[in-house]
């Protein structure tokens, strides 16, 4: 149905009389704009998410030290992968990194406008393990 179809930022604040979603979506449409005229290719995105992936400030996190480690040696071989890919552009690597404090807030404001309150989830009975292996055999 939406296949080939884009929603300009005028139309999603015309969609949203949240003020919260219309933010989100304010953040999400920047960001689109901006990544995309960086020009980067898709082995880039690819380190890029791995990049993101390795949090060390993840709560809960175990090891930490070697998360680090590796964000280290992942964040070294995405500076040698931009300045091989865009040798014109000196700069790209602080202008995708600046990147990653707007995607933890879309994050964040993600998970905020669709959490559902406790007392409105309906979490189903599990099933009955002998009842399914009777229709199964």
């Amino acid at each position: 149905m939406w296949e080939g179809m884009w929603l300009s930022p005028e139309q999603a604040r015309k969609l949203t009389s949240d003020f919260n979603l219309a933010v989100f979506f304010e953040l999400l449409f920047s960001l689109a704009e901006s990544l995309h005229g960086m020009h980067l290719r898709e082995e880039d995105i690819a380190v890029f998410s791995a990049l993101l992936l390795l949090a060390s400030d993840l709560q809960g996190l175990k090891q930490k030290m070697q998360v680090e480690a590796l964000q280290d040696k992942v964040l070294s071989g995405f500076a040698y992968m931009l300045s091989q890919n865009h040798r014109c552009k000196p700069n790209l690597l602080p202008q995708v990194l600046m990147c990653m404090p707007t995607l933890r807030t879309i994050s964040t404001s993600y998970l905020e406008l669709t959490a559902v309150p406790r007392h409105t989830m309906v979490v189903p009975p599990p099933p009955d393990s002998t009842a399914m292996a009777m229709r199964l055999f």
